[in-house]
């Protein structure tokens, strides 16, 4: 009998082992299909985001389409734009295959007002440069500086310069794809350097390459008046390091995002989509390469802005799309590439070898220089869904705050 109770206890415990270890293996597996869950449904949300991007460039360019569709990885977005009056609202859906084969969908209903405004034709006269400067400016030596045109949409531009200080040019292996222009006073060493250093890719007229003129004026960077102007998106109070992919705006509309305390930093690759302007009460480091997309077919011109109460550092070997603005210096270092313009009310400090490819400012990107305006569109109601087994669920907390 003995013997028997044993046998009975020995089965019995094994199959309790049994039990609780297939609940054991059944809780880590739905531990990790709700884990494997959560990250398709934030490929599902990023689809909606994207769709909304889509429509939101539809809109801003007349709408050529009230429906726009596409694929995001292994999902899709489908956003749909209806208009009522000075109301237009976007319903993007993005849905994602998950691990079951079942699809994942997230909404995303976004309310715009038309304003009615329009943006000015061109960006202000200081930053049609490739490079400006309110104080003396100094070219070449060894590092050498190298300042070129960029032929985009298959034409040609030059890359013209001006200081409302003094330029002084070392050295003849200065090379400027476009006009020089100053204010004070200009010199090279050698002499020949002031003739040979400028040559402007477009002077029907066959003008110098090298010409004093009056002073262009260079407004600073104001934070009250930038706000008044500008309706900020994201507000981050302390340093922000910029990493990865960034999703803007359209021109209509970009993304602002405001720095009031810390700075902006730049350290790795990034990727910015749309059109994003960056305010900062501070200073910018660039140590990473930046790159951009626009997002619309308007022309050749720049899709980010970033503009700095303080001074700005480009350093190392990297490449930058931007129109940059510094209330202080500009430093630079190493072998930078900058397609965009620079615009410094302080001194360009250059201890390297950047080059310049110059790209038209974008006026969507210059308000905070601009009396107030205000948007085309302006988004007035923003709202995300999540579908659960009892229909669409809200989600309360988004990164997107409603104007």
């Amino acid at each position: 009998m003995a013997g028997k109770a044993i046998i009975v206890l020995l089965a019995a415990f094994g199959l309790s082992f049994a039990f609780y270890s297939s609940m054991r293996h059944k809780g880590a597996f739905e531990t990790e299909s709700r884990i494997a869950d959560h990250q398709y449904q934030m490929l599902a949300r990023q689809a909606a985001k994207n769709g909304l991007f889509r429509a939101r460039q539809e809109l801003a360019a007349g709408m050529a389409q009230p429906v726009v569709m596409g694929r995001y990885g292994e999902g899709s977005y489908n956003a749909n734009v209806s208009l009522s009056g000075v109301y237009a609202t976007i319903l993007s859906e993005g849905r994602m295959p998950n691990t079951r084969n079942q699809a994942v969908s997230w909404k995303i209903k976004a309310v715009f007002e038309a304003t009615g405004s329009n943006l000015p034709p061109i960006g202000p006269t200081f930053m049609r440069y490739a490079l400006i400067t309110d104080q003396d400016l100094t070219l070449g030596g060894n590092p050498d500086v190298d300042l070129e045109a960029e032929a985009l949409a298959g034409r040609s531009t030059n890359a013209n310069i001006h200081t409302n200080g003094s330029l002084k040019i070392n050295g003849d292996n200065v090379y400027v794809a476009g006009f020089g222009t100053y204010t004070g006073t200009a010199d090279a060493n050698p002499e020949r350097a002031l003739v040979t250093t400028f040559t402007p890719p477009v002077n029907p007229g066959g003008l110098p390459g090298l010409q004093s003129i009056g002073e262009i004026p260079i407004p600073e960077l104001d934070i009250q008046q930038t706000l008044a102007n500008v309706s900020v998106d994201t507000e981050s109070n302390t340093t922000v390091e910029l990493k990865g992919t960034l999703q803007g705006g359209t021109r209509e509309d970009p993304l602002v995002w405001y720095i009031p305390n810390g700075g902006l930093e730049i350290t790795g690759d990034v990727q910015v989509d749309g059109y994003v302007m960056f305010i900062v009460d501070g200073d910018i480091s660039i140590s990473g390469n930046v790159r951009t997309t626009s997002g619309w077919s308007g022309g050749d011109e720049s899709s980010l802005g970033l503009y700095a109460t303080g001074d700005v550092a480009v350093t190392g070997n990297v490449h930058i799309s931007a129109q940059l603005f510094a209330n202080g210096d500009f430093n630079f270092a190493g072998t930078p590439s900058i397609l965009g313009s620079v615009t410094v009310r302080g001194e360009a400090k250059m201890a390297g070898t950047p080059a310049f490819y110059y790209r038209d400012p974008s006026p969507a990107l210059t308000k905070p220089w601009h009396s107030n305006q205000a948007d085309s569109y302006r988004l007035i109601s923003y709202v995300e869904f999540l579908e659960t087994r009892d229909g669409y669920e809200r989600i309360p907390e988004v990164d997107i705050p409603v104007r």
